[in-house]
């Protein structure tokens, strides 16, 4: 009985101490710092989104907003996800390119669309772009690189000058390390899989990235996603447990058609301008 009196004192003590810990946490200043977070990614994203639509050409054919949107849509459906967090760019670059940007902002270049043999490789890399926006992979990325101290003197900034540019170049050409692309591809499967495409495309996709000889075309891609057969393999693993029953186009033959005979007239369109 004394025992069992002894044991409950110190449980009551344990508890009574674990009560006084917690109630001197400052809450509030948590939730502060988790908004001051989600603003300074705000800043940053919206300041880099500037600076490099400076530089490029914005497509803003209907054609090809309207096919590049109808996959958004598939994909943010099925999957819960907040369409107006995420903005998707279709810029005029024959780099074959897509990189995601700090507030939801995802760029796909013109030449990444060109070189996909069928939508729904193209709904591969845009799932695994938004899988680095949903995932907060940009920010984490951004601040393990550079510090945070660069990232407040760019916030703070008024003119950011050559630190923006800087800044810029990092987020649109710097490979993710192995763990984050991983993530990225798993959750890209999902995404897929939800949506009833076919996430074997994504492996297609990686696979062909690899076994392309014109290297000089793909440096940029593979630069920003490296390891492209070994993930390959990975995503390939994790299909294999999936099973999909009802496949869907993630566009049909006269979305994919005109999206692609579109971006021909687009690059038709600049090589006149230029002459």
């Amino acid at each position: 009985m004394k025992k069992a009196f002894t044991q409950l004192l110190v449980l009551l003590f344990t508890f009574l101490g674990c009560w006084l810990a917690l109630s001197q946490i400052n809450y509030l200043s948590i939730f502060k710092i988790n908004e001051t977070k989600t603003l300074n990614e705000q800043k940053i994203g919206d300041l880099i989104w500037e600076q490099y639509k400076k530089n490029t050409q914005l497509i803003e054919n209907p054609k090809i907003i309207t096919a590049v949107n109808t996959i958004k849509q598939k994909l943010f459906t099925n999957n819960h996800i907040n369409a107006s967090k995420i903005q998707i760019h279709v810029v005029s670059n024959d780099e074959i390119n897509a990189f995601a940007l700090p507030n939801g902002h995802l760029v796909l270049h013109s030449g990444l669309i060109s070189w996909c043999n069928n939508p729904e490789e193209l709904a591969a890399v845009m799932a695994h772009e938004i899988a680095h926006i949903e995932k907060k992979h940009i920010m984490d990325k951004m601040v393990k690189e550079m510090g945070s101290s660069v990232l407040s003197a760019l916030i703070n900034s008024k003119q950011g000058g050559e630190m923006l540019k800087q800044v810029m170049q990092r987020a649109s050409s710097t490979a993710f390390d192995r763990e984050l692309e991983s993530e990225a591809d798993a959750t890209a499967v999902t995404y897929l899989f939800n949506a009833n495409i076919d996430p074997e495309y994504l492996a297609t996709f990686l696979m062909r990235l690899s076994a392309t000889t014109d290297m000089s075309d793909l440096l940029v891609l593979l630069n920003t996603h490296p390891n492209s057969k070994e993930r390959a393999g990975s995503i390939l693993n994790q299909i294999n447990k999936l099973h999909l029953k009802n496949k869907t186009s993630a566009l049909d033959s006269l979305q994919w058609n005109t999206l692609t005979n579109s971006l021909k007239d687009n690059l038709s369109n600049k090589l006149a301008t230029k002459r």
